[in-house]
């Protein structure tokens, strides 16, 4: 039974030593069957107000069934019953191992059960709901830390890269500084549209340069032989001229519009995000290698 008393200990993990030296000595009075030092000693250790107290919570698990067992030794039945149900309202499930006590002991145990049975098994519900919502919210715990870490491994993955803009390029005509932006919409249409404003009036101007080269009182079309009719002529010039003066005033105006537009709607950074590959997962791999002198165990990290 001492044996099997230090075995508990050691099960349950360390120990305040003077609270292991008190139960100690409180027990071996029990195993030596000086019943009433028992009751005494375990009394102390187990009554908070007193200084012996054992402020262990193993010790005292383990020292109430030796308290119950030397008072019924000593014929203090009634109570042992009240230390009894005291164990059973804290454990429902609690029974002497077969064995380490006498048998009147765990007959009393039997006696004592039978007559809280109803409050044990209101206590036991009680004991397993509890358990059922501690699991619960293990689980919800669980969950949520594996949800937190696909959310980590999903930012993991997405480099943000940040491209700082220049005024300067946002300047620049046909286009440049929306696309510079990223407002490609509005680039493409300053761009396309100032392309065919310039051409207009590159064309309309060397158009309307023939025409005023042209002396209407000596000109002979060459293909027809008719002399030049001058108010066709100038008639004609008039139009080029126009066109080449709408053409660049359109090209001007869309220059100075792309030129404000970009300046207003100015964009100094512009974020993207890319992906980029995780590094692998530690795997833990077993090893074992055989030699004269035994065997060599151990593990292996795999990145």
């Amino acid at each position: 039974m001492l044996l099997t008393g230090l075995l508990l200990l050691a099960s349950t993990g360390p120990v305040c030593a003077d609270d292991l030296q008190r139960y100690e000595l409180a027990k071996s009075r029990y195993d030596v069957g000086s019943y009433d030092e028992a009751v005494a000693q375990f009394a102390k250790l187990l009554d908070s107000n007193d200084a012996s107290y054992l402020e262990d919570a193993k010790l005292r698990r383990l020292s109430r069934p030796l308290y119950a067992a030397s008072l019924i030794a000593i014929g203090r039945t009634e109570q042992a019953d009240e230390v009894i149900a005291a164990i059973l309202r804290d454990e429902p499930t609690f029974r002497p191992e077969p064995g380490l006590f006498p048998q009147q002991v765990t007959d009393r145990f039997i006696a004592v059960r039978a007559k809280l049975r109803d409050e044990l098994e209101v206590l036991a519900r009680e004991r397993m709901d509890r358990e059922r919502q501690t699991q619960q919210a293990k689980q919800q715990v669980r969950a949520a830390e594996a949800r937190r870490v696909a959310e980590l491994e999903r930012l993991a993955q997405e480099e943000r890269v940040v491209e700082s803009r220049s005024r300067w390029i946002a300047m620049v005509p046909f286009g440049v500084g929306q696309f510079h932006n990223g407002a490609d919409g509005l680039g493409w249409f300053f761009a396309i549209g100032q392309g065919l404003a310039w051409a207009g009036s590159i064309a309309s101007a060397a158009v309307a340069y023939d025409f005023a080269a042209v002396d209407c009182r000596t000109y002979v079309d060459p293909t027809t032989g008719v002399p030049a009719d001058c108010g066709e002529l100038e008639s004609s010039f008039t139009v080029a001229r126009t066109v080449n003066w709408v053409s660049f005033g359109s090209a001007i105006a869309l220059a100075l519009a792309g030129i404000i537009e970009a300046q207003v709607s100015f964009v100094p950074e512009i974020a993207t995000t890319r992906k980029r590959e995780l590094p692998p997962k530690i795997r833990v791999v077993p090893q074992a290698e055989a030699s004269d002198t035994g065997a060599v165990f151990g593990v292996e990290l795999v990145f």
